[in-house]
């Protein structure tokens, strides 16, 4: 018992070294500005840190309510599976739990030009550039995106339930995530860990993508493998209505760039940028009346612009293409995540070449040397 305490107290102390470190680069390389953006991230990390507690612990202590018994129960589950049946990291991410007390862990900012589907980027030590900036306090979110807002930007703000540290510290399951299905919940498991594996600095899109793909090909071979096949047919009908809604917006992204390419007065596309926008909602209220509810009606009423569309094609415009890889991989997901590898040595035009046509032999240069 006391060598398991000295461990965990060992733990926590390389933790909070690499806190002090992270501080002390971001202090040598950044403005004000960017010192105090780094340091409310770092805050909020350690405010997670605080409230982590082993999972383990959590469901063996007769205290715990049984609803969270089960649930935790469940991830350690679908950790486990995580390792043996997809080849993800095999680390202590995903086997703690803290309660942050919140909806949300952390608040993200997609911003574009008033006639531009390019999302603005924001750059950062260890993980490169994004195209949204997050932050772990709501109300620095919100004054930030309204300081966007006032230059004339399209601007969206969003919560998420969680996110990852990309394996610099072991990332704890979320009170924020344990109200999802247990679909979900797999497959944002899924999801971060795809990011601790495969990560390209300064490429959200295919990091997304990626991620998104193995998210989905995951849960599929999760609710099969257990059995659980009318949670797998709700899981198939979600992926539908969500592609349907996802097909929509990415079907005006052409309209929308040649709408902005255009040499004519700002009033005029102002104006024609508000009728495009108009005729999604309109196709919306069509397509959602196939459905038993109107589940993205708030999205589409309130926050499609520029940026909520920008946010859309940057998390799935590779995931088609993703998903025909592993297809082409034989439905085997440590070949297609080897190939994933293979493409992440690419350049990013090659990249980009690959997967706008992913049915080309020859990956790029590094798969030729292999």
């Amino acid at each position: 018992m006391l060598n398991s305490l000295n461990n965990k107290m060992s733990v926590r102390i390389f933790k909070h070294y690499k806190i002090i470190l992270l501080l002390v680069l971001v202090y040598l390389t950044s403005g004000c500005a960017s010192f105090n953006y780094y340091s409310q991230s770092i805050q909020g990390q350690i405010e997670i840190f605080q409230k982590t507690r082993d999972i383990g612990e959590i469901v063996q202590n007769e205290n715990t309510p049984e609803v969270l018994r089960e649930k935790l129960h469940t991830v350690l589950k679908i950790r486990d599976f995580s390792i043996t049946q997809l080849g993800l990291p095999d680390n202590q991410s995903y086997r703690s739990y803290a309660d942050i007390e919140r909806e949300y862990v952390v608040w993200n900012i997609f911003a574009t030009e008033e006639f531009s589907l390019k999302p603005m980027q924001s750059c950062f030590l260890f993980v490169g550039c994004l195209h949204y900036r997050g932050y772990f306090a709501k109300e620095a979110a919100k004054a930030y995106a309204e300081q966007l807002k006032s230059k004339g930007m399209d601007v969206y703000l969003g919560g998420v339930s969680a996110y990852s540290t990309l394996g610099w510290f072991d990332d704890p399951v979320l009170n924020t995530m344990l109200h999802w299905s247990e679909a979900r919940l797999a497959t944002v498991i899924f999801h971060e860990l795809t990011h601790q594996l495969i990560y390209i600095k300064g490429d959200t899109e295919f990091n997304e993508s990626l991620a998104d793909a193995v998210g989905i090909i995951g849960v599929r071979q999760w609710l099969t493998r257990t059995g659980q096949t009318d949670k797998l047919k709700e899981y198939e009908n979600y992926l539908d209505r969500e592609k349907t809604f996802v097909d929509l917006i990415l079907k005006y992204k052409p309209v929308l760039e040649n709408l902005y390419a255009e040499n004519s007065p700002a009033q005029l596309k102002r104006k024609n940028k508000a009728k495009l926008f108009e005729q999604i909602k309109n196709e919306y209220q069509l397509i959602k009346q196939s459905w038993e509810r109107d589940y993205y009606g708030n999205w589409i009423t309130s926050k499609l612009n520029n940026a909520s569309v920008a946010s859309i094609i940057s998390y799935r415009k590779y995931l088609p293409a993703f998903m025909d890889l592993y297809t082409a991989s034989g439905d085997n997901i440590k070949t297609f995540l080897n190939k994933a590898m293979l493409l992440s040595k690419c350049t990013k035009d090659e990249r980009q070449r690959i997967l706008n046509n992913i049915t080309i032999k020859i990956m790029c240069r590094d798969e030729t040397k292999s």
